[in-house]
C-alpha cells in the first residue's frame, strides 16, 4: 500500500537536474537511508529527476526522532525534516509525525558533517521554504508513504522521500509477505548482510554500555558506530566508486574485524551471510569483509546507531529508472 503527502513545497529549481517525465525520476541511492531503532527499521529512498551526481543523505537518529537532510554537495544546497515514530495503540501500528527539522540538528549538520560531505566548501544554504506538513497519521509495517519534498514551480519536477516503517523483530506471521529482491548474478557486492539485534564487542568486552543498544539491519552495505573511533562501513566486496579495503571475516553470526589494534566482534542472533548447516552437515563458510571507517564520524547527541547506506564520498552506480512503489 502506498499513501502520498505534501512534506513541503519550495522553488527548487537549483536542486533539480531540468526538465524531466516523472515516470524518469530515479533513485539517489547515495541519499537513500536506513535507520534502526530496538522497535522498528525505517528505509527512506530519495528520487530525483534527472542525474542524482553529488546528491547525499544523513539521517541522525534520536529515538523516537529521526533527523533526515537531504544535501546537494555540487550546489551547496540542503534540505531536512524530523519524523517522529512511536508504537501504535492498535497491534501492529506505528504513528508518524513530520516536523521541521530540528535546530539541534541542522547545527549538528553543519557543525560537523557538512564539512566531511564537502572538504573545503563554503557553508551551505538551506532550501527551508514556508512549509505545509502533513497531520500525524497511523501506518502499518510494510506501508509505503511518499513524501513530496520539493517541487520546482516551473515544470512541476518533484523530489520526494519514499518511506517504509517495519518492526525490527518481526513476529512470525502467515499472511505476511515476504519482498524478493529481483534476480541478479551473484556478486560478493550485491549480497545482502543480515545483522539481527547485534550486539559491538571490543576486545572481547561489550563496546556499548547499554544492554538493549543492540539493532538490526539487512543491506549491501551496513555501518556500525564503533564508540570513540567513528563510524565502520561493511560489505561483501569491494563496492564501486568507494575506497573499500579487506579488513575482515564474516563466519556464521559474527562479523570480526581489527582497526587501530582493537578486536571487534559484530554479533547477530541468526546467520549474517551463508546459512547455517542443516543436518548431517556440519561445515560452513567464511567470507571477506570488505570496509572503510570514517574515523571523523561524530554521533549525534551521544547516540550509538547502526544502519544501511554508503559513506560519503562513496559514489553510488547508476540505477534504473523509478519503479512502482513497493519494499
Amino acid at each position: 500500500m502506498s499513501t502520498r503527502g505534501r512534506a513541503a513545497t519550495a522553488v527548487a529549481a537549483l536542486m533539480l537536474a531540468g526538465p524531466v517525465p516523472a515516470a524518469e525520476r530515479r533513485e539517489a541511492k547515495d541519499a537513500s537511508i536506513i535507520a534502526v531503532s530496538q522497535d522498528y527499521t525505517i528505509r527512506a529512498r530519495a528520487f530525483f529527476p534527472g542525474a542524482t551526481e553529488g546528491v547525499a543523505g544523513l539521517v541522525f537518529h534520536e529515538p523516537p526522532n529521526l533527523h533526515r537532510l537531504l544535501v546537494d554537495t555540487k550546489r551547496r544546497l540542503y534540505y531536512g525534516y524530523d519524523m517522529t515514530v512511536i508504537k501504535g495503540a492498535s497491534p501492529n501500528t506505528f504513528n508518524i509525525s513530520i516536523q521541521p527539522l530540528s535546530a539541534t540538528a541542522e547545527r549538528y549538520f553543519l557543525d560537523h558533517r557538512w564539512s566531511q560531505l564537502c572538504r573545503d566548501c563554503e557553508p551551505p544554504r538551506s532550501m527551508g521554504a514556508a512549509q505545509r506538513f502533513p497531520p500525524p497519521r497511523m501506518v502499518r509495517p510494510g506501508e509505503v508513504i511518499t513524501l513530496d519534498l520539493l517541487q520546482d514551480d516551473r515544470n512541476g519536477d518533484v523530489v520526494s522521500d519514499e518511506v517504509t516503517i517495519d518492526r525490527t523483530v518481526a513476529e512470525p506471521s502467515p499472511s505476511r509477505t515476504r519482498y524478493v529482491a529481483p534476480p541478479m548474478d551473484l556478486k560478493g557486492e550485491s549480497v545482502w548482510l543480515q545483522m539481527v539485534s547485534a550486539k559491538l564487542l571490543v576486545n572481547g568486552e561489550p563496546a556499548v554500555p547499554d544492554v538493549n543498544s543492540g539493532g538490526s539491519v539487512q543491506g549491501e552495505i551496513v555501518f556500525t558506530d564503533l564508540p570513540g573511533h567513528g563510524r565502520v562501513y561493511l560489505s561483501l566486496g569491494p563496492q564501486p566508486g568507494c575506497r573499500f579495503k579487506r579488513i575482515g571475516v564474516v563466519a556464521g553470526k559474527a562479523i570480526t574485524f581489527t582497526i587501530d589494534g582493537n578486536q571487534y566482534e559484530w554479533v547477530s542472533e541468526g546467520p549474517i551471510a551463508t546459512a547455517d548447516p542443516v543436518a548431517p552437515f556440519t561445515s560452513s563458510q567464511s567470507w571477506n569483509v570488505w570496509g572503510i571507517r570514517d574515523p571523523d564520524w561524530q554521533s549525534f547527541e551521544g547516540h550509538y546507531e547502526v544502519g544501511g547506506g554508503r559513506p560519503a564520498g562513496c559514489q553510488a552506480p547508476p540505477s534504473s529508472s523509478r519503479k512502482s512503489s513497493g519494499r
